[in-house]
């Protein structure tokens, strides 16, 4: 079985996530893990009116399956209030992929 690594473009972008009528934002990074090498981890904000929960997390991996390949889909999504931007309003993904080194980190424990 041969794994391929998103890009960092493909990562950002988080896989069409910000396509699903659910989502207001949303951007990926890739995140260290055991047996995959890494894995795309994307960050999710929510339209107002919508609640996190599991169910949501398989129909937004679902929803971009059916977008993207499938080793461009985030295995692991969080759902956050807000994303870290610039004062430009662009999202600054270094404080996301430090986010996701310390949880990867914490995990390894």
């Amino acid at each position: 079985m041969s794994w391929q690594d998103p890009d960092r473009a493909e990562l950002q972008e988080a896989g069409h996530l910000e396509e699903h009528p659910d989502v207001a934002g949303a951007a990926g990074v890739g995140k260290a893990a055991p047996l995959r090498g890494v894995l795309v981890h994307a960050y999710v904000t929510l339209a107002a009116e919508f609640q996190a929960s599991e169910n949501l997390v398989r129909e937004l991996q679902d929803f971009v399956k059916k977008q993207t390949a499938p080793y461009k889909c985030p295995r692991e999504i969080s759902i956050r209030d807000e994303l870290p931007k610039t004062i430009s309003g662009k999202i600054r993904p270094v404080e996301l992929r430090a986010a996701a080194k310390a949880e990867a980190d914490a995990e390894a424990r």
